[in-house]
């Protein structure tokens, strides 16, 4: 209803803001379980792929409001709780980021 352009809340961004939803949560979940494997198995390149995918995230976050602040219909319908989820996420991902660059623990851990 809204990706059609009959749809009385149609607006040219949705189908490509769903297209990229979908595709980027199927990214982003990928991305979960590879790390979570490479985790498990203290594989070296962990840290790099746990930066890649908390990083990503954020980004996502931060596409997908600034797309979605583009459609009237999804401004009307936003609540002030998803900008608080981007600084959140962004905050959990300044100190994680340091704490796998900077930590000795991380670096004797994750040698394989």
């Amino acid at each position: 209803m809204v990706a059609v352009p009959q749809g009385e809340r149609y607006h040219p961004l949705f189908a490509p803001l769903l297209i990229f939803e979908v595709l980027g949560n199927s990214l982003l979940l990928g991305l979960n379980v590879l790390t979570i494997c490479l985790f498990f198995a203290k594989r070296r390149i962990f840290p790099r792929a746990y930066i890649v995918l908390v990083v990503s995230n954020v980004a996502f976050l931060v596409i997908d409001e600034l797309v979605g602040s583009r459609i009237p219909f999804v401004v009307a319908e936003s609540n002030p709780s998803s900008l608080r989820e981007i600084f959140r996420g962004a905050a959990y991902s300044v100190i994680w980021v340091a704490y796998m660059l900077k930590s000795q623990r991380v670096k004797a851990t994750f040698v394989q």
